[in-house]
């Protein structure tokens, strides 16, 4: 039984990787625009170790420098015009994808892209610009946990 376990991981991981690989690849066509949306909880929940925390916010800041990707983030400190519940993505209003924790739900009924259109929107327009300092901040942050008997803060 464990073993089928490992396997299905192994198997996971591996589709996991390839999907991501080729979302990524989107990213690269010139002619489109990528309006990205995070929280800044979205930094300060480690859901891995400080050095692949620190990837991820490397990754970050390569994928907003492409000219065609447009990376905000919502400040803690922010007063919200609507609660961000959960994650998801929206196309053009064409279709919107929710996250789950087992997957994703997809909608192509337009109404409720655009309802989801406009939460982004909303959340948009209160979103920070200039994500570097911020982005300074959580890798500071992460480093520091490497650092021997200290404690990061």
């Amino acid at each position: 039984m464990a073993d089928a376990r490992l396997a299905y991981s192994e198997i996971a991981v591996s589709e996991a990787v390839t999907a991501r690989m080729q979302r990524n690849e989107v990213l690269l066509v010139p002619d489109r625009e990528f309006h990205l949306l995070i929280t800044e909880q979205v930094l300060r929940n480690q859901v891995c170790g400080p050095p692949d925390m620190i990837a991820q916010i490397a990754r970050l800041r390569e994928v907003a420098a492409y000219p065609n990707v447009y990376l905000r983030i919502v400040m803690d400190s922010t007063l919200l015009p609507i609660a961000p519940y959960h994650g998801f993505e929206v196309g053009d209003d064409r279709w919107v994808a929710v996250d789950l924790f087992n997957g994703h739900v997809k909608s192509n009924v337009r109404r409720t892209a655009r309802g989801y259109r406009r939460v982004f929107d909303a959340l948009e327009r209160v979103a920070q610009v200039d994500i570097d300092d911020l982005l300074d901040h959580y890798q500071a942050y992460y480093a520091r946990m490497l650092l021997p008997n200290s404690a990061a803060s």
